[in-house]
């Protein structure tokens, strides 16, 4: 079940863009026994229940914004983070050029990840 916020909502959810999971990725190395123990956890049982016409990658219903996890290890920065599937969102969140933003959320997590990404200086 996709998670909709509102204006009600007290939780704090932060959806960071693709482009900073990039960032990241490419200026990180693992060790062989991390590399390891990644796989073992990869290897579990995981549900899929995907219909036609969802996303390939993220696996929400075709014109909502879905997010991603990502492949991270506990103590690793992505790890439990949301990042923005980069074929539901726009830029700067990902990368799709037919999705638009729909609810004062998804403008609230864009602009904040449209910051991060200029004072960390990624391009995208």
């Amino acid at each position: 079940m996709a998670y909709k916020a509102d204006s009600s909502d007290t939780k704090k959810t932060v959806v960071y863009s693709y482009a900073e999971y990039l960032d990241w990725a490419r200026s990180h190395t693992r060790s062989e026994e991390e590399q390891k123990r990644l796989m073992y956890y990869e290897a579990l049982a995981q549900p899929s229940t995907r219909y036609e016409g969802d996303c390939p990658l993220c696996g929400f219903p075709q014109g909502q914004k879905g997010m991603l996890r990502v492949r991270a290890l506990p103590g690793e920065w992505p790890f439990g983070k949301l990042f923005a599937c980069p074929r539901c969102w726009p830029k700067p969140m990902g990368d799709s050029k037919d999705a638009a933003l729909r609810s004062e959320w998804q403008e609230q997590q864009a602009d904040a990840a449209a910051a991060r990404v200029r004072a960390k200086g990624i391009r995208w």
